[in-house]
């Protein structure tokens, strides 16, 4: 969607501005939203939007005290389009289709917004903090949430039960329902118009309470991955839920972290913000403080702010980049994505692809019964049978034969597989979602934390002195450095390592935890300590280096009067982190990170002399130690340092250093030394691998560790063996060098990539799926958002990962388990299997029910059934054994069939298995009502016997197609609510025939014992065709599993 963003000011005269937008012109929406804007921006004018010819009118007294320029109008106009198109943009790619809106004729502004949009906030002044350092007091939050409200945006308003249940039977084949009750009704028939109102009432009701069910879990969804915004109260950093911000909070921001709410800019450190979502712009915008404004004086800007302006903040968008604060302007209906919610509704359960394919087969099977119908009734007709009755008869086969709940069976089926994954670590927040992990053919998975238990622990160090060996586990400080040194080990000298470790804590942002609690501060000895007590708050890298200091003896606490002037954080792109300390000696600029990124920066080696100049030997010495550590699946960091003169001292009075800067300051470094640590790999995830490689999923590493460590975890976790033609390594600078189809083709055989950047996992999804194959992705950095939104499946890892990562995927793994995520891709292919089953059982039962009515009329034989009779066996047979089949859990939690795109439904073995099923229910059925016309002489007797065999024989196929993989199965169903299913249904027939008051409404007669066990035994009959037929051919089992072999769309 390209549009032209100019509009025209077509004539200004005192007292009146009219505007010519013409990509305005027929879409009422843009016009509201283009008419409630100017109306909060231009509170003293009077504003006219009108779709039908493109124009907008401004209106004002000519004494006005502001001069209204068209410059500034026309840029209002430019934000509301913008953010119109970018969100039409957004609404396309995902798939999801706004609901239809009515606006109103008369006084739309009014009229539209509902009780919370008419509290506006009141002007910034009274609401600004007096002092921005400690935000504002509890008091103030609890009176302006009391006054404004919650920070949320407007939702639509949720039906009423009653439409809801109308809503299920205003569908068009429940009208047939509705016709034949009506002609009923006319005709006399006042038994069958009540019991068919009755059957309507009934399934309105059972879908309504489904739907609402479906509703509240959706929502307890959305409220599980709403989000939190820090913000300073009473002069303390808390973490609070972002519906509790109100207008003159101050809030904290960083990389990662969604902006909770409107507002303006106070302080920024590098800032950089994502407003794609509102822009459509995809680079990210910097945020810059302008000099010499007074915040807490600037109202104009409350809830004026353009959007591109460099000091404006509003909700939804992302920081990218860097540190800053805000004090927010405006809260839920207020904000710029309040403008947007009020105009707009969208829902995420409509019409997924799968409940679109089910369309398609559903238009298939109406064509084909109705017209068979319609054959029925011509052939009933011609042999002279009543009209009125063929017409009675023909409207309930053709109502009861077309499933027409196929769609909210879908909808039930994705549900519950969101609810059991949502029980296992696993939030999905889109319905869609459930459907796509079960396509899943290759799963991109970080290294650390989702293979590995990211949890560090130092192993071995080098410096040019000598080699260490650090003892231990986890983060437990208790442990010892010991050194080979002249062929034997002994304790190392302090002053040996002691450098080296000095520099890993100076360097470092990590902290030591003892029961939730700063290590030293637990008043037990180091001796009563307990190991799993011991946890990291920061990066475990860090964390392992801090742990390592405290082994070497190095007092923390002593740290404590060195001051860190300035922080470069850890980036994947550059592979280091850099600080400038101050102490009494001087000024110096810390180090660590990739060996290959720090050794390119270093010139001068600390040796056994003192500093000395860095020699072609001594790097290579240093490679070849590294690549040894990594051949031992362990992460190599280097350190190294360099004091400042006086020259670069001068710099760090700048207010921000540029990367310039950082380029001159971290050149002539002074290498150290190499540390290196191991992160062992989680448990079950060896189990987890060998379950996707038997399933036919590939299992990509994506890791920035060096490619020898990358190829020993592999290998310690079985993605790869050692004669495994896998084993090949791509680094990104590799990748960099190929084009796009040497890149496409080395995706499909390489399953390790290292030295990987955040942006190289975009390349990889897109040669992925260049190849055709669907892509899950991992991600927790506010780098890897890109490549998980591309992703068809992406994956936010644990509670930590970041807002903007967390609202790009589709799923977050709270527990960061790779086993977690092969559960979830298991779990969706569950699901489209109990999807397939349920639609195998439902059509099967149905087009079995066409088939003997159809076969009994062209025969000459009489009506089979009345048609209150067939509803009966619709509302014994249909809702509750599909309900089931499609919620079913496999307990056993085997890898289940995958389904292939397109050919899914109408696969031909598939519908073979239909059809086998429904001819093997129609024919005993057919024989049970022949026999019965000839034993009895009496049309009811034997129509009674039918609907007895039709109804059993569809209950004994419920446990054939719950257990599709096995050859024989039993007639009564193994799972506890199936039986209990089975059990109801066949009470309720039997009651049917020996009640008096419903052999009334059912139009049944009593059965003498040896019509009952004859009525019985066809359903039998019925049974062991399907079983004889099942063990023959083995459809389903054994052709899919050829299939699934064979199929080019799973695995590689």
């Amino acid at each position: 969607m390209s549009v032209h963003m100019e509009c025209e000011l077509v004539r200004q005269i005192p007292g009146r501005m009219r505007f010519a937008v013409p990509y305005m012109r027929g879409n009422k929406v843009l016009a509201k939203m283009i008419y409630q804007h100017l109306t909060r921006y231009l509170p003293q004018a009077k504003i006219r939007a009108d779709d039908a010819t493109g124009r907008i009118l401004i209106s004002f007294e000519e004494q006005v005290d502001e001069i209204i320029f068209p410059y500034d109008v026309n840029r209002q106009i430019h934000v509301v389009s913008a953010s119109y198109f970018a969100h039409m943009r957004q609404v396309q790619m995902d798939g999801v289709t706004p609901l239809p809106i009515v606006i109103p004729k008369e006084e739309p502004c009014d009229q539209w917004r509902n009780d919370d949009e008419q509290r506006l906030p009141p002007p910034l002044e009274q609401c600004s903090c007096t002092d921005t350092s400690r935000g504002l007091t509890v008091q103030q939050v609890e009176q302006r949430i009391a006054t404004y409200g919650y920070n949320v945006l407007p939702t639509p308003r949720k039906p009423s039960v009653w439409r809801v249940m109308w809503s299920q039977i205003s569908d068009w084949m429940s009208l047939t329902l509705v016709g034949v009750a009506g002609v009923s009704l006319l005709t006399g028939r006042f038994f069958d118009a009540l019991t068919i109102s009755l059957v309507l009432a009934v399934n309105g009701t059972v879908g309504a309470l489904q739907e609402r069910r479906v509703s509240k879990e959706t929502e307890a969804l959305r409220q599980l991955t709403s989000y939190a915004a820090t913000v300073i109260r009473d002069g303390i950093a808390q973490v609070i839920p972002a519906s509790e911000v109100v207008v003159g909070e101050i809030v904290l921001l960083e990389a990662g972290d969604r902006v909770p709410a409107d507002g303006i800019l106070i302080e920024a450190y590098g800032l950089w913000m994502d407003e794609s979502m509102l822009t459509g712009e995809s680079q990210p915008v910097e945020k810059i403080l302008q000099e010499n404004r007074d915040v807490k004086l600037d109202t104009g800007v409350a809830n004026g702010c353009a959007i591109g302006s460099s000091e404006a903040m509003f909700m939804g968008t992302g920081v990218t980049r860097g540190r800053g604060k805000m004090m927010v302007t405006a809260i839920g209906a207020n904000t710029q994505m309040g403008v947007l919610a009020s105009s707009l509704s969208i829902t995420d359960v409509t019409q997924t692809p799968l409940q679109q394919r089910v369309h398609a087969l559903g238009r298939l099977l109406v064509f084909f019964i109705l017209g068979t119908v319609a054959l029925v009734v011509l052939v009933g007709i011609w042999r002279g049978l009543p009209l009125s009755h063929m017409l009675l008869t023909g409207m309930a086969l053709a109502a009861s034969a077309i499933p027409e709940g196929l769609p909210l069976l879908i909808t039930i089926g994705l549900t519950a597989g969101v609810r059991r994954m949502g029980k296992s670590s696993a939030l999905v927040r889109k319905l869609s979602s459930v459907e796509t992990l079960g396509r899943v053919t290759v799963i991109c998975s970080d290294k650390t934390g989702t293979l590995t238990k990211n949890e560090m622990t130092v192993r071995h160090m080098w410096t040019a002195k000598m080699r260490f060996h650090v003892t231990g586990n986890g983060y437990d400080p208790r442990g010892h450095i010991t050194t080979t040194f002249h062929d034997h080990d002994e304790q190392s000298p302090a002053h040996f390592v002691e450098p080296l470790a000095r520099l890993c804590v100076l360097c470092n942002n990590a902290e030591l935890l003892y029961n939730n609690k700063r290590y030293g501060m637990s008043a037990e000895s180091p001796q009563s300590m307990h190991a799993d007590q011991f946890a990291v708050r920061g990066d475990p890298t860090d964390g392992a280096l801090l742990v390592m200091a405290l082994k070497a003896g190095i007092d923390v606490r002593d740290m404590a009067g060195v001051e860190r002037i300035h922080e470069w954080p850890f980036e994947s792109e550059k592979k280091r982190m850099s600080v400038i300390c101050k102490d009494e000696q001087g000024v110096e600029l810390i180090a660590k990170g990739a060996l290959e990124e720090i050794l390119a920066r270093s010139t001068f080696l600390l040796g056994e002399t003192g500093i000395e100049p860095l020699s072609l030997a001594s790097r290579t010495k240093m490679i070849d130690e590294a690549q040894e550590y990594a051949k031992k699946a362990m992460r190599v960091v280097a350190v190294a340092y360099r004091p400042l003169v006086d020259e670069e001292k001068q710099w760090l009075t700048e207010p921000q250093m540029n990367d310039d800067m950082r380029d001159q300051l971290e050149r002539d470094l002074i290498f150290v030394g190499i540390v290196g640590m191991i992160d062992p790999p989680r448990s079950h995830v060896q189990e987890s691998v060998s379950l996707c490689r038997d399933a036919g999923i590939r299992v990509l590493m994506i890791t920035g560790d060096h490619p020898d460590t990358a190829c020993a975890v592999a290998r310690d976790i079985g993605l790869v063996v050692d004669d495994d033609n896998n084993t090949a390594v791509l680094t990104g600078e590799e990748m960099e060098r190929m084009t796009s189809e040497q890149l496409a083709d080395a995706v499909q055989r390489v399953s390790i990539f290292a030295r990987m950047a955040p942006q190289h996992k975009l390349i990889i999804v897109d040669a992925l799926k260049s190849r055709g194959q669907v892509v899950a992705m991992t991600g927790d950095g506010v780098n890897d958002a890109p490549a998980v939104r591309q992703a068809d499946v992406g994956i936010a890892m644990g509670k930590n990962s970041t807002e903007v990562t967390r609202e790009a995927s589709e799923m977050t793994v709270t527990d960061e388990s790779f086993s977690t995520i092969v559960s979830g891709v298991r779990e969706g292919r569950e699901v489209l299997g109990n999807i397939r089953r349920a639609l195998g059982y439902l059509l099967s039962g149905n087009l079995g029910e066409v088939i003997y009515a159809a076969l009994a009329v062209f025969l000459g034989m009489p009506l089979p059934f009345v048609p209150v009779q067939i509803l009966l066996v619709n509302l014994l047979t249909d809702a509750a054994p599909t309900i089931g089949l499609v919620t079913r859990s496999s307990k056993t939690r085997r890898v289940s069939q995958s389904l292939k795109p397109q050919r899914d439904l109408l696969d031909v073995r598939y519908l073979r298995q239909i059809i086998t099923h429904a001819v093997a229910i129609s024919l005993p059925t057919l024989l049970v009502f022949a026999l019965g016309l000839n034993m009895s002489q009496r049309v009811a007797m034997a129509q009674t016997m039918a609907m007895v065999t039709l109804s059993l024989a569809e209950l004994m196929h419920i446990e054939s197609w719950h257990r599709d993989d096995e050859r024989v199965t039993s007639p009564i169903p193994t799972d506890k609510i199936l039986r209990a299913t089975f059990l109801g249904s066949f009470i309720l027939v039997i009651g049917s025939i020996y009640s008096r008051p419903l052999q009334r409404i059912f139009q049944t007669t009593p059965l003498p014992m040896p019509y009952l066990l004859m009525a019985i035994g066809g359903s039998f009959v019925a049974y062991l065709l399907q079983t004889f037929e099942r063990v023959r051919g083995n459809y389903y089992v054994s052709g899919c599993r050829k299939s699934l072999e064979t199929s080019p769309s799973i695995g590689s």
